[in-house]
C-alpha cells in the first residue's frame, strides 16, 4: 500500500508539472503574440 500511494504521488506529481509546463508556454506564447 505505502508502494502504490508513493508511486501515485509521483504521477500526480509528474501530472501537475506537465500541464504547469504546457500552460507556461501557452502564457509565454500569448505575450509574445502580443508584441
Amino acid at each position: 500500500m505505502g508502494y502504490n500511494f508513493t508511486e501515485q504521488n509521483y504521477i500526480n506529481a509528474g501530472i501537475l508539472r506537465y500541464n504547469d509546463e504546457k500552460r507556461i508556454h501557452f502564457v509565454w506564447m500569448n505575450w509574445i503574440a502580443t508584441f
